[in-house]
């Protein structure tokens, strides 16, 4: 493929469950940016396009340093195409899997996927994805938000029990027991999130989706202490309520993320952040997904 309207595809970045993403030159504006392409294959399949019209309106709403720019929406061929900023960088999955992050450089990461996703919160609109491989570092260390593909617009909660979308291992458990989808949902990730950069592991681990979905429903996770006996405790407090299995035990809070993990990194603190190396030959975009990110998963039952 050489163009996509009138962008000029220079390369292939990756695929994920919507569609294909392509590094791309922007002839007019004369600067580089990426698009995701629908697969052929969901063009015609129930609610695909319009899922990826979803994704452009909700991120079209969001203003953000910590959040990915979406500057275009458009047509190819009968095939809806997304228009991102192109982040040159890598995913928070990427570091985590080459060593945890120090203190300081966490909190700093921290500070900002909570900043983004605050004003996401602000505009009610929940990711309903959030994982480390839809964070995108950039060669400064900047935490970016991506793939809000499946965001839902929050009205209190809204249910869906027939399946579930997403990452198993950073779903809340009102969303895996009920379908409901609302602010805590995205908080409960955020605190899985903070458990595995400060650990160095995730939070709850598994050897497929139904133990993992049955784990986070039924199996408490040890004291944060017990695995950081250095940790701050006020830290620990905030992690640990943000991973509540019961979202009625914190409510959303005016202007800040649902549950109490929004103070996580604006306690006061003694570590200092340093900058993230990333490679500097390392690409990614708004738009790069995993390739096992979004799948159906069934309810949670004993394993």
């Amino acid at each position: 493929m050489r163009n996509i309207g009138r962008f000029i595809v220079t390369d292939l970045l990756g695929s994920g469950t919507q569609g294909k993403v392509y590094r791309c030159q922007d002839p007019k504006l004369q600067r580089e940016v990426a698009i995701k392409l629908l697969h052929r294959p969901l063009l015609n399949a129930a609610g695909a396009a319009g899922e990826l019209l979803r994704e452009a309106r909700a991120m079209s709403r969001l203003n953000h340093q910590n959040i990915v720019s979406v500057f275009d929406v458009g047509e190819q061929k009968g095939r809806p195409y997304l228009v991102f900023e192109l982040i040159q960088g890598q995913t928070l999955a990427g570091l985590l899997k080459k060593d945890a992050p120090d203190m300081a450089m966490g909190l700093a990461i921290l500070d900002g996927i909570l900043d983004g996703i605050a004003q996401a919160h602000d505009e009610d609109i929940v990711h309903r994805d959030i994982k480390p491989a839809n964070i995108i570092l950039t060669r400064t260390g900047v935490p970016k938000i991506t793939d809000f593909g499946i965001a839902a617009v929050s009205r209190g909660g809204s249910e869906r029990r027939n399946q579930l979308v997403g990452t198993p291992r950073y779903m809340a458990p009102e969303y895996i027991e009920k379908g409901r989808v609302m602010k805590q949902t995205d908080v409960f990730a955020l605190g899985l999130i903070a458990w595995e950069i400060l650990t160095g592991r995730p939070a709850y681990e598994g050897g497929n989706a139904e133990k993992l979905l049955y784990d986070i429903v039924h199996r408490p996770l040890k004291p944060l202490d017990q695995v950081l006996p250095d940790i701050d405790e006020r830290l620990q407090r905030i992690i640990e309520k943000a991973l509540e299995k019961d979202p009625s035990c914190a409510s959303p809070t005016q202007g800040r993320c649902a549950r109490p993990c929004g103070t996580i990194v604006r306690q006061p603190s003694p570590y200092r952040p340093r900058p993230i190396r990333t490679r500097p030959s390392s690409s990614c975009c708004g738009a790069c997904v995993s390739r096992t990110t979004s799948r159906r998963w069934p309810r949670a039952s004993p394993p």
